[in-house]
């Protein structure tokens, strides 16, 4: 028989311990992270991916897959800060085993102090990190594709910060029903016709009509997508109805299309539809080839490119709005070194170069390659700096534009 001591101890209520689920993508979006890039979606996966098959070992229903573009598309996401109150952190991760390149990564600091990779295997596995040294550092997660080829993708899952070494993971709800035919079933094919597909559930989402014009165009009409099943998310891809009535002759859309430029009060409004929602890669690309922007001309972006501008290798750390303001009013966001001002002196001789800041008594130029200091008290007139960067406005697209805002909103190199 059990001694009443022995009775005690086995009937005490557990005291439990510290443990928080931080993210489990069973929300259906990533607002909790910064995405960039083509690799991850617009939303938590649920199972396979694409051409993906075999995906199991995930919690629930979401995870974190960056396979939408095959083993090719490269991203990362970035959390939100949060500070090291816990012992562990235990997650699930899958995919690829490549080093610092599909992989997830603890940052504090600005560095890179535990990271994990999957095992070249479409299974999640449960991974642990100690982190007890770290209690109360601010700290962020980064899950990172940055390789193109076999196994080129990471899959991350229900990250739990615990004091406990054990973790409970619930079990995967894998998306219900057979896969969907790719034709209607029992559809009449007349012979010498062929069906093939142009359009899927990747361009269009939540169709509620379509209709043919008098050119053979087909139009879809859409509800707002809200990110479902990682399809592009309309309301943030404005500048599509835009091209498209840019585009039609008739009256009525032209007058619609006056009345809507009507509300843009300046350059900046008429670009906040290119905030969001871009492609890196091509972004990259209209920053090292666009004929007329010839943005590397100028700018260096991790040891490539010109020397006329300031480095950019950081500058993702700035806000898109910082950024668009940039590109399309470049006199607004004047970095020390890179604009021009003159200053005519009392004894009307006149002073031009680089205008590096200035105190209460002296305005600091760079003239030639000398360092210069003018008292203010000698300056008679002086002119506003002025940008050798034309605006970016009248050479940009929209399109364009959220592009370039997208490949430099991902530049987040710590700066020397």
């Amino acid at each position: 028989m059990l001694s009443l001591l022995q009775f005690c101890i086995l009937f005490l209520p557990h005291s439990g311990h510290a443990e928080t689920i931080f993210e489990d993508f069973e929300t259906g979006t990533f607002t909790n992270w910064q995405v960039s890039g083509d690799a991850f979606g617009n939303a938590p996966a649920q199972g396979n991916v694409g051409r993906q098959t075999g995906v199991r070992g995930y919690a629930g229903k979401g995870s974190a897959n960056s396979f939408h573009a095959d083993d090719n598309g490269q991203g990362k996401m970035v959390s939100r800060a949060f500070k090291i109150t816990t012992k562990y952190i235990s997650f699930l991760i899958g995919g690829g085993a490549h080093q610092g390149k599909t992989c997830m990564d603890l940052v504090v600091g600005g560095d890179s102090v535990r990271t994990a990779v999957g095992r070249k295997s479409n299974t999640f596995h449960q991974q642990l990190w100690d982190v007890a040294e770290f209690k109360d550092k601010e700290a962020h997660l980064e899950i990172i594709d940055s390789f193109s080829g076999g196994w080129g993708f990471i899959m991350v899952d229900h990250i739990v910060f615990s004091d406990d070494k054990k973790v409970e993971v619930p079990e995967a709800q894998p998306p219900a029903g057979k896969e969907r035919p790719l034709f209607v079933s029992g559809i009449q094919v007349p012979e010498g016709f062929k069906i093939e597909v142009f359009a899927d559930e990747n361009q269009v989402t939540n169709p509620t009509a379509i209709c043919l014009d008098e050119n053979g165009s087909l139009y879809a009409a859409e509800t707002h997508r809200f990110r479902i099943q990682g399809g592009a998310d309309n309301r943030e891809n404005v500048f599509w109805l835009i091209e498209a009535c840019e585009q039609r002759k008739e009256a009525q859309v032209a007058e619609a299309l006056k009345t809507y430029r009507a509300k843009e009060e300046n350059l900046i409004s008429a670009f906040l539809v290119s905030l969001s929602g871009g492609d890196r890669k091509t972004g990259e690309l209209v920053f090292e080839k666009h004929g007329a922007a010839q943005c590397m001309q100028c700018h260096k972006v991790l040891g490539k490119g010109g020397d006329a501008g300031p480095e950019l290798s950081g500058v993702g750390q700035k806000s898109r709005e910082y950024l668009l303001r940039s590109l399309v009013e470049p006199a607004a966001e004047l970095s020390p070194g890179f604009s021009t001002i003159n200053l005519r002196l009392k004894d009307e001789s006149v002073q031009t170069g680089l205008f590096l800041g200035e105190d209460d008594t002296h305005v600091f130029l760079h003239i030639g390659k000398e360092k210069e200091q003018i008292s203010k008290e000698n300056i008679e007139e002086r002119s506003t700096p002025t940008s050798a960067m034309p605006s970016m406005a009248g050479i940009l697209s929209k399109r364009e534009m959220r592009d370039l805002i997208e490949f430099l909103s991902s530049l987040k190199a710590k700066q020397k």
